[in-house]
């Protein structure tokens, strides 16, 4: 199977670089007039299918939203993950997980392993117990011609006293961990394996550090609610590496398919604006 860096590509030409945030959160199910329950959860991932499935390429589900009901918000996971999957849609499960080498190779299990009901494309990654003990779902993710997504950036305000920190080297946190990703790429016989998380909303990161960051695939989420927009994001050094993100904004358009999927299409439109610009 070729890489995910290369079925993400020559799908993104075809369709769009927009990634597709799935959010069941408390709010967005009130807001689509369903209960907070499993049933509710079910219903508002399974027009998430229905509906996105032609349009988006990338989709994003956030595990905490599945989590939050035990083992049968799990098995609904499971469900549309493999859903998504069989109709050709990429999923990069969001679950930032990060912990010493040998509880990530259960996680790189969970998420890469054929045998796994939640084997996805790709997962978000959080390098704060060190950038080397992500290692082993690099190495998972390589054999899956999967990706792993790196928080280097994030988007929230609370996350930028430490990703901003000035480190012994004299290079910011943000700027360590993007270095370690170029060169951990650069030096594995795998290829392009790793990417990086920068919040669209970072409008504080150095433009010429961005560009060292090169072919490196970079999952910005922010766009809509959190202020910034893809248009924000043109004179990006690196726009045609750029996966712009977005959740609550598309939710906002239900629960009405036609209205949902009109906004889903300025969306994936927007962002290969992006891509071509």
């Amino acid at each position: 199977m070729k890489s995910f860096a290369d079925r993400f590509r020559e799908g993104a030409s075809q369709r769009s670089p927009f990634c597709l945030g799935l959010d069941p959160s408390e709010d967005a199910l009130k807001l689509w007039g369903l209960p907070n329950s499993i049933d509710g959860l079910k219903k508002f991932s399974e027009c998430y299918v229905e509906w996105s499935s032609e349009i988006v390429l990338l989709v994003k589900p956030q595990i905490a939203f599945f989590e939050r009901f035990g083992s049968p918000g799990i098995a609904v996971l499971e469900e549309i993950v493999g859903e998504f999957r069989r109709r050709g849609v990429l999923v990069l499960i969001d679950a930032k997980r990060g912990d010493i080498s040998s509880t990530m190779l259960g996680y790189a299990e969970a998420f890469f392993s054929d045998a796994s009901p939640l084997r996805v494309d790709a997962v978000t990654a959080n390098p704060f117990l060190g950038f080397e003990s992500l290692k082993p779902l690099f190495e998972s993710a390589a054999k899956a011609s999967g990706h792993v997504f790196v928080v280097v950036a994030s988007s929230n305000r609370e996350g930028i006293e430490i990703q901003n920190a000035r480190l012994e080297n004299g290079l910011r946190t943000y700027q360590y961990l993007g270095d370690q990703i170029v060169s951990y790429n650069a030096r594995t016989p795998d290829g392009e394996v790793v990417g990086a998380v920068i919040g669209a909303t970072r409008n504080d990161i150095d433009p010429r550090w961005l560009e060292s960051l090169g072919s490196t695939l970079l999952l910005m989420p922010g766009i809509g609610a959190q202020g910034a927009s893809i248009e924000s994001l043109m004179l990006h050094p690196n726009r045609r590496c750029i996966l712009p993100s977005s959740s609550r904004a598309i939710a906002q358009a239900g629960p009405f398919r036609e209205q949902f999927q009109s906004q889903l299409k300025t969306a994936t439109s927007q962002a290969i604006r992006l891509w071509n610009y």
